[in-house]
């Protein structure tokens, strides 16, 4: 109805050849400086991959074109709308027995579990061991720090303090918002829109303390100074990277954390050597409730936090 006269045309297209060439470009020139062979810059690296029958099955050849080894868990689609396991969330420890068992047969370098849609990731490293939400926006500030030397990071209400300073203690400028990547997406934004002025921002109205938009404010003058916003993310694993559109992608977060793993590589350093070396993090994972009581909903959820707390 928007078209009331004209013509346009309908092209079909395969569009997966040009995303993968355009990511393979981008681990190409990250790896540009360490790789033996530029075109196949990831030589010599084993990697496994956990789809659990969702849509990211076709990301092993991205990879193997790259020169990497790579072995699939349940990458087709079972096109019933089922799932290797009941809840395909990568947060889900039980969910990953079966990467953790083939990285230790593989001898796999590293383990990627995606959910269904693949816009959130989780890691398992070399010994198998789970790289939980902090550890994994940790080494993604520390590598995206020693490349970019400053910039600011912005984080949720419930990432660990221990980010917070190591961010601060490398160069970084940490950011805490809400919790929710719609709301680090929206604020990344508005921070990122020169032409719009701090008091025109929406996402001000959620800075109820003062000291918070005093730092809104300078955090907004220094990115008009030249300053950039790194990355924003949860400890759920949604990772947006500005350069990328503000998407909460699974592969353009596991295409920098491939560059990380590559240059500590090459300075003889595993992830699971610098992850060990960062700081334990107490974790509590969402807690899911089924309530069919929707009368006493508010006194149901208030006696279960009341539990835990």
């Amino acid at each position: 109805e928007d078209f009331i006269s004209g013509r346009g045309r309908c092209e079909d297209k395969d569009i997966l050849p040009i995303y993968l060439a355009e990511n393979q470009g981008i681990l190409r020139e990250g790896l540009r400086t360490v790789a033996d062979n530029p075109n196949r810059p990831l030589v010599g690296l084993r990697l496994v991959i956990e789809c659990f029958n969702g849509t990211t099955g076709f990301v092993g050849k991205l990879f193997k074109d790259l020169g990497a080894e790579v072995k699939i868990l349940h990458g087709e689609p079972k096109g019933d709308g089922s799932f290797s396991v009941d809840k395909p969330e990568p947060a889900i420890k039980e969910n990953l027995a079966e990467l953790r068992e083939a990285i230790k047969s593989f001898k796999a370098d590293l383990g990627i579990a995606f959910d269904v849609d693949g816009d959130r990731v989780g890691f398992v490293n070399e010994r198998a061991k789970i790289l939980g939400g902090n550890e994994l926006l940790a080494v993604l500030a520390l590598g995206i720090l020693e490349e970019r030397k400053r910039g600011i990071i912005i984080v949720n209400s419930k990432t660990s303090e221990n980010v917070v300073k190591l961010i601060a203690k490398n160069g970084g400028t940490p950011l805490r918002w809400w919790t929710g990547y719609a709301h680090i997406r929206a604020l990344m934004k508005e921070l990122n829109n020169l032409e719009l002025s701090f008091e025109d921002m929406e996402e001000l109205s959620k800075a109820k303390d003062k000291d918070l938009q005093k730092k809104l404010k300078l955090t907004k003058r220094s990115i008009k100074q030249g300053k950039s916003i790194l990355f924003g993310g949860e400890e759920t694993g949604h990772i947006l990277f500005p350069e990328n559109f503000y998407f909460d992608d699974g592969m353009y977060t596991t295409i920098k954390l491939l560059i990380i793993i590559a240059r500590l590589k090459n300075k003889d350093v595993t992830l699971n050597k610098l992850a060990g070396e960062l700081f334990y993090s107490y974790y509590v994972p969402d807690i899911r409730m089924t309530i069919t009581d929707e009368a006493n909903a508010s006194g149901i959820v208030e006696s279960a936090i009341g539990s835990i707390v």
